[in-house]
């Protein structure tokens, strides 16, 4: 993979994907495109100027030069291929793109597809377990690449680490001491990276980093189990602390802040909103509006999946280290 590579190859997504939309009248556009085994769902929506939407065919030439894409930017060796783009687009060309790499993703017409699950519980699910299987088979993945959902689909979790977590060499990662935890530098994995300098997000993973100072701090794993290998469970445990104390901060904002911190997201990661947060008063707090409004309650959700994988990553690069092997 060459940067140049990859930049003709963008070039091209963007420049088929122009060409499929109308001359004007549009504000905004996005595109999704995902494949597993050989099954593809892709899809791009046009909102126009009075608020509709409609949807586009999805040219073969932008399917193309995705494909390209995705071959530039895979992993041959261990890392695998993306499973999805999330792009978006305004109205003078302007493009984001997320590439999906470790994410489930549902084919289908429901809303959210194929990056959500249809609500409807008797809905048949694609891909199907059996295409997962299949999926790892065409494009193999190192162990420490499958993502554990992957892993349960696939085999019921056999043959993964079960209670401790192995490197690439097999050596386990241990709790390390909590003076050693609390006092390791901020870690922030690449996607929250990219929210440097965005609205609100600064002060928002100081809020993360903090709360996982104070679980550091009380927790009781750390004088019982420095240096031993790292449980899952434990883990999980004090990334549930850390998100109850989050959410008792978060749930006496004001409503317009939890949306101001998802929209800064989405720009920067080629996201959607969720549809009806101008029906949202900005000024009542979360945990007023958030019984009531289901916009709301999507925004805080979104949120909290991105907080928890925040949290639990701090969590798991100050908290623990790979044991030297014997």
């Amino acid at each position: 993979m060459s940067l140049e590579e990859i930049a003709r190859w963008q070039r091209q997504i963007v420049d088929a994907w122009w060409d499929a939309l109308p001359r004007d009248g549009w504000t905004l556009t996005f595109a999704v495109w995902s494949r597993v085994v050989e099954s593809t769902m892709r899809e791009i929506a046009v909102i126009h100027e009075d608020g509709t939407e409609t949807f586009v065919p999805f040219p073969e030439s932008m399917t193309e030069a995705i494909v390209g894409y995705r071959e530039a930017l895979a992993d041959p060796h261990g890392g695998g291929w993306p499973i999805a783009f999330q792009m978006r687009m305004n109205g003078e060309g302007e493009a984001q793109m997320r590439v999906v790499w470790n994410d489930q993703v549902w084919f289908g017409l429901h809303p959210g597809a194929p990056l959500q699950p249809p609500t409807d519980p008797t809905a048949d699910v694609v891909p199907t377990p059996e295409m997962w299987r299949l999926e790892l088979e065409m494009h193999p993945r190192a162990q420490d690449a499958i993502p554990d959902w992957w892993r349960f689909m696939v085999d019921g979790g056999q043959g993964a680490p079960s209670t401790s977590e192995l490197d690439e060499s097999g050596a386990q990662r241990v709790l390390v001491s909590r003076d050693e935890a609390l006092a390791s530098e901020m870690a922030i994995p690449g996607s929250v990276q990219l929210m440097d300098g965005a609205w609100g997000w600064d002060r928002l993973v100081e809020e993360v980093h903090d709360a996982v100072n104070k679980v550091v701090a009380a927790s009781a794993h750390f004088d019982e189990a420095p240096g031993q290998p790292l449980e899952q469970s434990v883990l999980d445990d004090l990334t549930g602390e850390v998100m109850a104390d989050l959410r008792s901060l978060h749930s006496e904002w004001p409503s317009g802040t939890p949306i101001r911190l998802l929209r800064e997201w989405n720009e920067r990661h080629g996201l959607r909103d969720p549809e009806g947060l101008g029906e949202v008063d900005p000024q009542v707090r979360v945990s007023e509006a958030a019984q009531r409004s289901l916009p709301l309650k999507n925004v805080m959700a979104l949120l909290d999946g991105i907080l928890l994988e925040l949290g639990g990553y701090m969590l798991r690069v100050r908290c623990t280290r790979h044991a030297s092997r014997p």
